[in-house]
């Protein structure tokens, strides 16, 4: 039988495994998730510059949206997908108007996005 001095001993190390498994858990694991997908949220940070036209507030593309929407598409044109298919606007937490955020590139004289990109990944 364990004396009484071992048996707290006990509860605190399973305390403290249980404790390192849920840290690993929430912090360590999804940040290194996070690396995987990386370019993505960086190269669409730059889309803030097209928020009001997707939003359905500005009649165009600003010029500051256009060169955003160029670097995005240069950096990784398949992230544009997660405008197409309204990721964007989830992870942003607005209601982003996707129909608008399709004619950035028309608009910006760019031509079409290139939507089997979408589909290949």
């Amino acid at each position: 039988m364990a004396s009484p001095r071992q048996l707290p001993l006990r509860h605190l190390f399973l305390l403290l495994v249980a404790a390192a498994s849920a840290f690993l858990a929430t912090v360590v694991i999804p940040a290194a998730a996070a690396q995987e997908g990386y370019s993505c949220r960086d190269s669409l940070a730059g889309l803030k510059e097209c928020e009001s036209f997707m939003y359905g507030g500005a009649a165009a593309p600003s010029a500051a949206c256009c060169a955003a929407y160029e670097a995005a598409f240069d950096a990784d044109p398949f992230c544009l997908c997660y405008v197409a298919d309204g990721t964007y606007g989830r992870a942003t937490g607005y209601d982003v108007d996707v129909a608008h955020g399709l004619q950035i590139p028309a608009r910006c004289g760019q031509g079409q996005p290139p939507v089997e990109l979408c589909n290949s990944k």
